[in-house]
This record gives C-alpha cells, sequence and structure tokens, in this order.
C-alpha cells in the first residue's frame, strides 16, 4: 500500500511539473558586427620639378597626376584599393632625380614610378627604373636611345619629339614672316630644336637671326636691344623655361617692338600670361597639343579640363597637365591589368594597352613600342585676357 501511495505522489507531481509554465531557452549571445579592415593603398612614385626654373612645367604635371588620382580613387579605386601618390620635387636637377628614385623605390616600395620634368631627369628616372625592374611612365619627350640597352620598364605618353618640330615652324612659315629672331635657352634640348626648326627654315627660304639666353638670367634689356637691331618680321621664343621667356617678351614690348611674338607651347603654361603680364596679350603659341574647344575635347580630355576648372578656374590645361594625368591613369590600367601590383605583370599589362583614351591622345603600346602617342593633333592659339583661345 505504501509502494501504491508513492507512485501516486510520483505520478502527481509530474503533472504538476508539465502544468507549469513554460521553460525558456537559453539566448545565444550575437557576434559583434565588425568593421571591414580597408584595404593598404597602392603606392604610386612620383617626382617633379616642383620648384626651380623648371617649376612652370613640373607643377602642371604634378597638378595633373594629383587630380587623375582624385578621379580614380572617388570612381572606387583600382582593385579596390585607393591610389596613393608620394611626390618628390627634384627641382629640375638630374643630380638630384637619382637618389629620390632611390629613396621612393627601396624605402617606400613604390610599385611604379612617374616624372620626372627635364630632359636629363627623364633619363636618370628611365635607368632607375630599368635597373629596378618597375614600371615607369616618363612625363615627357623622352630620348630612349640614351639608355643603355632597350627600355622595357619605362614608358612615355609623349610622342617623338622629332614629329614636333614642323608643326610648330609650319605656322610661322604660312604666316608669311620673311625674317624671324629664334631666341632661345641654353638647354641641350632646345638647342636641338632650333637646329632643327632652322632646316625648315631654310627648306622655306625663311631668313633668322638666332639669340640665346640662359635659363637663370633675369635681364633681358640688352637682348631685347639686340633683337630690335636685327629688324625682324616676328620674334619665336622657343625652351621649356618659362620665367625667362616671359621676362623676355616683357622686355621686347617695354622697349616698343611691336612685331608679333611666337612661342612654342613649351612656354605656354600658365605661368606665361602672370609673368608676362600685358606682353601675353595677343602673343601667338604654335604647337599647342591640348584643344581648348571642348567640341573636339575627347572624354579624357573633358575630365582633365573640368578636374582643372574646379581646383584652379580660369586656367587652361597645357599638354603638361595631359603628360602628368596620362601617366597616373596609364599605371592605373595597367594595375588593372595585372589584377595585382607585381611590377612585372603590370608591365606586361601596359605593353598591351591599346587605343587607350588619354588626355594627350589616343596611347598605344608594345614591348617594342614606348611612345604611346602616334600622331598628334596641333593646334595654334593665341593669348587672351590671359587666356589661350583658337587663334
Amino acid at each position: 500500500m505504501r509502494n501504491k501511495w508513492l507512485a501516486g505522489f510520483l505520478v502527481l507531481g509530474l503533472l504538476l511539473a508539465a502544468c507549469g509554465p513554460a521553460a525558456t531557452a537559453t539566448p545565444v549571445p550575437q557576434q559583434a558586427t565588425s568593421t571591414p579592415v580597408p584595404l593598404p593603398p597602392i603606392k604610386l612614385g612620383a617626382i617633379f620639378a616642383a620648384t626651380g626654373p623648371r617649376a612652370g612645367v613640373g607643377g602642371p604635371e604634378r597638378d595633373a597626376a594629383v587630380w587623375a588620382m582624385r578621379q580614380i580613387n572617388a570612381s572606387g579605386g583600382v582593385l579596390g584599393r585607393k591610389i596613393e601618390l608620394i611626390i618628390e620635387d627634384d627641382q629640375g636637377q638630374d643630380v638630384v632625380t637619382g637618389p629620390l628614385a632611390k629613396k621612393l623605390l627601396e624605402q617606400d616600395k613604390v610599385v611604379a614610378i612617374l616624372g620626372s620634368t627635364g630632359l636629363a631627369s627623364s633619363r636618370v628616372l628611365s635607368t632607375a627604373a630599368e635597373q629596378s625592374k618597375v614600371p615607369a611612365c616618363i612625363t615627357m619627350y623622352w630620348d630612349v636611345m640614351a639608355l643603355k640597352d632597350a627600355a622595357h620598364y619605362s614608358f612615355a605618353p609623349a610622342g617623338d619629339q622629332a614629329g614636333a618640330f614642323k608643326p610648330m615652324v609650319q605656322p610661322i612659315i604660312a604666316g608669311g614672316y620673311k625674317k624671324v629672331a629664334m631666341v632661345r635657352n641654353n638647354v641641350s634640348s632646345t638647342i636641338t630644336d632650333a637646329k632643327e626648326s632652322q632646316k625648315l627654315f631654310d627648306a622655306a627660304g625663311v631668313k633668322y637671326s638666332e639669340e640665346e639666353y640662359k635659363i637663370d638670367e633675369v635681364e633681358f634689356s640688352a637682348l631685347a636691344l639686340r633683337v630690335k637691331g636685327a629688324n625682324p618680321d616676328a620674334i619665336y621664343i622657343m625652351g621649356a623655361v618659362v620665367p625667362p621667356a616671359a621676362a623676355f617678351a616683357k622686355a621686347v614690348r617695354d622697349l616698343g617692338l611691336k612685331v608679333p611674338i611666337i612661342i612654342q607651347d613649351d612656354v605656354a603654361t600658365p605661368d606665361f600670361p602672370k609673368l608676362a603680364a600685358e606682353a601675353a596679350e595677343g602673343v601667338t603659341v604654335v604647337g599647342v597639343r591640348f584643344p581648348q574647344d571642348p567640341a573636339v575635347q575627347s572624354p579624357a580630355q573633358k575630365a582633365l579640363a573640368a578636374a582643372m576648372a574646379a581646383d584652379k578656374p580660369g586656367q587652361s590645361p597645357s599638354r603638361y597637365h595631359g603628360w602628368g594625368w596620362d601617366c597616373v591613369s596609364l599605371l592605373a590600367e595597367g594595375i588593372k591589368g595585372a589584377k595585382g601590383t607585381d611590377p612585372e605583370a603590370i608591365r606586361s599589362a601596359i605593353d598591351r594597352i591599346t587605343n587607350f583614351d588619354g588626355a594627350t591622345g589616343r596611347l598605344n603600346f608594345t614591348p617594342e613600342k614606348r611612345r604611346g602617342l602616334d600622331e598628334p593633333t596641333f593646334y595654334t592659339m593665341v593669348f587672351k585676357g590671359g587666356k589661350l583661345v583658337p587663334r
């Protein structure tokens, strides 16, 4: 009997427990959502003559390179990573370019490099790139023959400089001038330019005189007097160093000499009208490679012009801006094609770039073709109110 009562109590207890409140499941703690770690930037090294006598060229190259970087980063970067430009200033001196290139390549560990303003500096940069087997985009005309061996890692958006002489000289010949005063700086590339230009003048029967100035000169009244004494129909100023060219143009006008002044597009940077002041008005620019008319600009040229309008309103892009813009764009395209940052893969990808929309024109590369531009389109412009407008 006692066992029956115990069994009954046990059954009753189980029934009461079953009728009680339901058991609550133990909550499983949720893991906190972690913030994605951003991928490290892709480092590109850059060397420009941001100061010194070549700053009128190096400054635009540097500015446009930065604008191109910003546009790429605003569009998501390359392979999901931002582009970071590490910029150095070699002041246009090749003795400075070498140590800066070494610093960028060995210390900063850049995957590619671009620059450098000035023919001698570009040779140093190209040599460093070939020795290090790291891609280098040369932001100017570039003498590949200066290398001991063929160029494999260095390349340039610019074309062959030999193709630039005739488009600059032909408008002068077509202008009907019979006697031209050629006034150039003492840089070796400008001296070569003058010799090639003289051949074209000789063939066309145009007489000329020749005067030289140093890139660090600041007083040009005596030179202006000599040019006036030559009694020219026009004055042709040559060379890519802007301050002395602008100072000479000002000295000519201060002397009361009214003949047309013609300058190469090497000189037609935004600094020229600033430094020449009123003397820049009406100056003709030959060999312009960047179209100022939006109606004839390519998408890349429109993008560069828009970036410049936002950062430096009222100024016009030059081919120097185009070179800086294109170098960053081409290196980004190479990294994209390489699917990574291996320098050898980037070089190989750049060698396969064809029909690329550059700010300097359509660009094509092969392992043997290291200058991207085939046939640039040239324009003749004139300075009006400090701006370049079609003639």
